[in-house]
Formats: structure tokens, sequence, C-alpha cells
């Protein structure tokens, strides 16, 4: 694959929202594409160029992990990950792809490095997290600790309602039907809660 005479498939490179970038075996850009180029710049403050050894434009924290992945796809073996990338005093989330480039023989010729911001989709990714979390936290709390005196309530009611006749008078005997029907709701809707949860939490419930 000649890159530098291939113009349709460097214009259909460029035309994506992931950042692209050909490496030989030796780590040296053989191509890029602009979304890199313009990314690169921004993270690194680095002028992207054929020729130059890709380590130039890594930083020391992301560097190692970097030639791992690198290593693992001139072995033939696809990677793909999420990882924080810094970005000033900042980490923005991005999903990394390191992938083995093959000559006309099928050869492993390079590696094709792709990377994409996913900040925002990430971040709303780990609220959602968060959200479920609360919501067990909630029926955790709904279902262990209202519950016990709730059936302490309907026991009492129950027993009281046993014991009921010349030692209660009607008003007070209706009074304790209202007192059960009212804790018996209370129970469905301490059931519901918990259900609702756990269908989120299996994402049979969708939230905007």
């Amino acid at each position: 694959m000649n890159l530098a005479v291939d113009y349709p498939l460097q214009s259909l490179i460029n035309s994506t929202t992931q950042s692209v970038v050909y490496l030989d075996k030796n780590c040296k850009v053989l191509f890029f594409n602009t979304m890199a180029e313009h990314r690169i710049r921004a993270y690194r403050k680095i002028r992207v160029i054929e020729g130059i050894n890709f380590h130039e434009c890594l930083c020391e924290s992301t560097s190692e992990r970097f030639l791992f992945y690198f290593k693992m796809a001139l072995e033939g073996k696809k990677s793909d990950l999420e990882v924080q990338l810094p970005l000033g005093n900042t980490f923005v989330w991005h999903s990394v792809g390191f992938f083995p480039v093959f000559d006309d023989a099928k050869n492993i010729c390079g590696v094709s490095f792709v990377f994409n911001d996913i900040h925002e989709k990430k971040l709303n990714e780990l609220k959602n997290v968060a959200y479920i979390e609360a919501l067990e936290s909630i029926a955790w709390r709904q279902s262990h600790l209202f519950r016990a005196p709730l059936a302490n309530i309907k026991g009492l009611t129950e027993l009281l309602s046993l014991q009921a006749g010349a030692v209660i008078d009607a008003e007070l005997m209706e009074m304790l039907g209202m007192l059960k029907a009212e804790s018996e709701k209370l129970d469905n809707e301490i059931h519901s809660i918990v259900g609702l949860t756990n269908e989120i939490k299996l994402g049979k419930v969708f939230r905007n």
C-alpha cells in the first residue's frame, strides 16, 4: 500500500474524525491524517512530519505503555483500549487502537495507530455508573432500614386487629384498617423501587 500516491485513500482517511498515524516497524511516521496532526500539535506542541520517530510525539507517562501495544501489533495482535491522555493540566479520555499493517506479501510492515477523543461520552458513562450506584444505595436503605420498622408496624396492626372487639371501638377499628392499608402501600412502593433499580442495572429502563 503506497500512501504517497494513493490519493483517494488519503482523502478518505483525512475525512474521518479519528486520528490516524501509520508507523513503520521502527516507529517512524509513514503517514498521518489531518486530525492526527491537529491533535498532536494541541497535546504535545509538536509538528508531526513524515520520517519523525513517533516516540518524539509521546509524553513520558504514556511512552512505555505505547511501546508495549506497538510491539504487540508487530506480533500481529490488535489492541483496543480507553486511556486518559494529558492535555495541559488535565487529562482527556481517548479510545486508542493498535493494528498491524500488512504488505502485499501478507507480511507485517508496520502499525496503524488510531486514537479518538471520547471524553464527553466517557464522562456520561461514569455519571451513569454513579447514578446506578446511588440508586442501589437508596434501594438498599429502603429495603433494609425502612422495611424492619414497617414490618413491626404491620405486625402490631395485625395483633391489635385480632384482639379487637369490646376492647376497641368501631372508630378505632377503622383507623387500624387504614393504618394497615397504608403500611401495605408503603411496602409495595419499597418493592417497586428495588425492582426499578434492578431493571436500570440490566438496561431495561432508559434515561434521558
